[in-house]
């Protein structure tokens, strides 16, 4: 089993057949194909999850090539591959009448045109070797901002216990005003 997981800046506009996992020393050979810096803000990431069946590794190879070449094909860029391994499915899946019991799962991030969605999933599914394939859109972690130096602080000087303290005294009962010369209430229950 290999296990490689690239992202863009490690083959950022190298040929693709210069780009091979040491491991396995399988080497994903394309033709003529070149992955190019362009602006990720123009095209959303896509996560394409595989699922191939059962198979050796040469037709592993040749199949995860058809599948990124039709990505490059239409004008999407691989940002990153990764292999999560054989396992046994979940249930028994049936893809063009054969039952499988065990696949190869694949996660790919890729960046597509929108309405190419729809050329990738039919293609995919005419391919016998991919018993199972979603597309999902990755949409991007919200900023973290950091707030260690407020969190060093004292609790008297944090904001969020200052807010805690004005809010308690809102809601405080009024005391018991002492005007009857008695100093509890007389009619407390």
């Amino acid at each position: 089993m290999f296990h490689r997981c690239w992202d863009h800046q490690s083959f950022m506009g190298k040929r693709l057949n210069d780009i091979s996992t040491q491991e396995s020393g399988v080497c994903l050979e394309f033709s003529s194909h070149f992955i190019y810096n362009k602006n990720p803000n123009t095209m959303p990431t896509y996560e394409l999850s595989l699922i191939l069946r059962q198979m050796a590794r040469p037709d592993l190879v040749s199949t995860l090539k058809r599948t990124a070449e039709t990505i490059l094909n239409k004008g999407g860029i691989i940002r990153k591959l990764e292999n999560l391994g054989t396992r046994p499915l979940p249930h028994k899946m049936s893809q063009h009448g054969v039952p499988h019991r065990t696949g190869t799962y694949f996660l790919m991030h890729f960046d597509c045109a929108t309405h190419l969605l729809e050329d990738f999933q039919e293609e995919y599914k005419r391919d016998i070797d991919i018993v199972r394939t979603n597309i999902f859109k990755v949409e991007q972690p919200a900023p973290i901002e950091c707030t260690l130096d407020e969190e060093m602080l004292p609790p008297a000087y944090r904001k969020e216990v200052i807010e805690m303290i004005k809010v308690a005294k809102r809601k405080e009962k009024p005391k018991y005003d002492q005007k009857s010369g008695l100093d509890y209430y007389p009619f407390q229950k």
